[in-house]
């Protein structure tokens, strides 16, 4: 049994430590609220710059964006991807579809995974099955995927949603819109935004 004598220690310690976080939060108030805060997305979007998107289709072909991560640091050329539920499969072309603008292709030697990261064939791929593709956007062509695997929906109302991360091509301020992997992305007040290092 632990000796009332440390209990005093331990609150001692416990108070420094919230003092020092306090103290951290007075002398640099910008680097706690940059974790709280949304980032302004049109000061931040560039053409190039890495970001996630996320949102559902409207009936005019754009993506409602929900959410926008912008996203530095390391990131290969073939580090792009597209998640959503299969719209289309064509087994002899080896294509799918999850967005409506392009196809994905399935490069020489893709790996394909079921939701528990179990290897499967192209085969299994089904219209309606929620995946995840990644490799790399090409314009002229659509995607080129390396690896395509099945993903579970976590919240309800995302499982009709689109998810893309790419480079930003064209930014649009006064129609609040971006375009990213040829899809243009509607920007709103209810649009959640921040920034991340991969």
């Amino acid at each position: 049994m632990r000796s009332l004598r440390s209990v005093p220690a331990v609150f001692a310690a416990c108070a420094l430590a919230l003092a020092t976080v306090e103290s951290y939060a007075q002398q640099n108030p910008g680097a706690v609220a940059k974790t709280r805060q949304q980032v302004d997305v049109f000061a931040t979007a560039k053409p190039g710059q890495w970001a996630e998107f996320n949102g559902p289709y409207q009936k005019d072909n754009t993506i409602l964006a929900m959410k926008v991560k912008f996203v530095s640091g390391t990131i290969l050329e073939d580090d792009w991807e597209v998640s959503g539920k299969i719209l289309s499969v064509d087994p002899q072309a080896q294509t799918l579809k999850l967005v409506r603008q392009w196809p994905i292709k399935c490069q020489k030697g893709a790996e394909f995974k079921d939701k528990n990261g179990i290897a499967v064939s192209f085969a299994n791929l089904k219209v309606g099955m929620t995946v995840e593709a990644e490799g790399t956007y090409q314009k002229e062509g659509g995607f080129l995927a390396k690896e395509i695997e099945e993903d579970e929906v976590k919240e309800e109302e995302e499982a009709d949603e689109i998810s893309v991360f790419g480079k930003i091509e064209k930014v649009d301020a006064a129609n609040k819109t971006i375009q990213a992997l040829g899809i243009t992305f509607v920007i709103t007040d209810q649009t959640k935004s921040k920034a991340a290092i991969k």
